[in-house]
């Protein structure tokens, strides 16, 4: 994880790489005023965590635009046939 003061990684190797943190301002002209921080947590595959892209301003907006779209997950009713063969369920219905 990068600390708050700086970029430096705090643990952490792969493959005896270091792995780091880093500011990216070369991909967007906009990232150039407001660079978007980033850690390396994988060289292979390339996996990124980019921090502070989204505001709590910004997410608030986000959730009141999807709101209302939103429904609970259902599985097929094996009890039942038919198209409402449906019932909500409390548990997890994805894996990853």
């Amino acid at each position: 994880m990068c600390s708050k003061g700086s970029l430096k990684r705090v643990n952490g190797k792969r493959d005896g790489k270091p792995l780091k943190c880093f500011y990216e301002t070369k991909v967007n002209l906009y990232w150039t005023i407001s660079p978007l921080k980033m850690e390396l947590l994988s060289r292979d595959p390339q996996i990124y965590q980019i921090y502070d892209i989204l505001t709590d301003g910004k997410i608030q907006i986000l959730e009141k635009l999807v709101k209302h779209s939103l429904q609970r997950s259902t599985v097929k009713d094996a009890k039942r046939s038919g198209i409402n063969a449906k019932k909500i369920v409390s548990t997890r219905t994805s894996v990853g």
